[in-house]
């Protein structure tokens, strides 16, 4: 998949800041120019002992959902964690994994903000100028704004509000759990956002193909976690042990689509005692490496 290139990425706070407000006035939430037939989540980790960021975008059919593909790359990134530029630095380990997707997206969920931020761009928006794509932020939590009434029902929404404008909508998902607070990024309304989120939620709070990108994201540290594991028993018992070796790569459900592995499944099953044993002997090996940033 191309990326447009629109600047460099080694930039401070303050040039950051500044960049931000040029682009925020290139973004546009206008309506989707055509069909949607795929959607696309993303989501990103980072390392609580380094500097290092893992990736994932998940592709999937629409409206079925049906996983088409994924797509997952790691990177160490110099930018400091700073609310407000979390694109800065995201979205160059989330590049690499675009680029290596066979199929585009017509539509891509984030697990961060549209244009509900201090300069009208945030991940999901920056995202979508790169890509020229639609793109939806689907944030876990709020950045800016007000809001109040929202009800307890499944599909309630309020505005939210910034500086007099309706820069999104607080939406609840699932009865008696938290919103989401979802905002236009780019190439899509708002209304549009509203609709394509509430069709990418099944049984959970979050839509499907971020959800399943998380999972998928902490499946790559499980592995990385087995990968440790190996070099350990190889060097002690076996040169050809591979505790890596990945039965799965997904399930399929009963009724002949394909179901995305869960938090464990996908392993073969002999690895799961494995992977137990190494996080409970070795801690700061488990997939508390990897946390997410809401």
């Amino acid at each position: 998949m191309r990326v447009k290139k629109l600047h460099r990425w080694d930039l401070s706070p303050e040039e950051a800041i500044e960049l931000q407000n040029r682009l925020g006035g290139m973004i546009r939430t206008t309506k989707i120019p055509g069909p949607v037939r795929t959607v696309a989540g993303v989501d990103v980790g980072y390392s609580r002992t380094s500097r290092k960021v893992w990736a994932v975008v998940a592709l999937f059919s629409f409206p079925e959902l049906e996983i088409l593909e994924y797509r997952w790359n790691t990177d160490v990134t110099p930018f400091p964690y700073i609310p407000g530029l979390l694109s800065f630095r995201e979205i160059p380990v989330l590049v690499g994994a675009f680029e290596d997707l066979k199929r585009e997206p017509d539509i891509i969920l984030c697990d961060g903000q549209g244009i509900a931020h201090p300069r009208r761009i945030g991940l999901a928006a920056h995202l979508g100028l790169l890509l020229e794509k639609p793109t939806i932020g689907c944030a876990k939590s709020r950045l800016v704004g007000e809001y109040r009434g929202l009800g307890e029902a499944k599909g309630s929404r309020v505005p939210l509000l910034y500086r007099g404008e309706t820069v999104g909508v607080v939406l609840r998902t699932r009865k008696g759990v938290k919103p989401l607070f979802v905002s236009p990024g780019h190439r899509i309304t708002l209304d549009e956002s509203v609709r394509f989120t509430l069709s990418c939620v099944k049984r959970y709070r979050l839509p499907e193909p971020t959800r399943l990108a998380h999972l998928q994201l902490r499946r790559q540290a499980q592995i990385s976690i087995l990968k440790i594991l190996n070099v350990f028993l190889r060097l002690k018992f076996s040169p050809s042990l591979n505790l890596t070796k990945i039965e799965h790569f997904s399930k399929v459900s009963e009724g002949g689509g394909r179901k995305t592995p869960g938090f464990r499944e996908g392993l073969a099953p002999r690895l799961v005692p494995a992977l137990q044993l190494t996080e409970f002997f070795f801690p700061f090996f488990s997939c508390s490496w990897v946390e997410s940033r809401n």
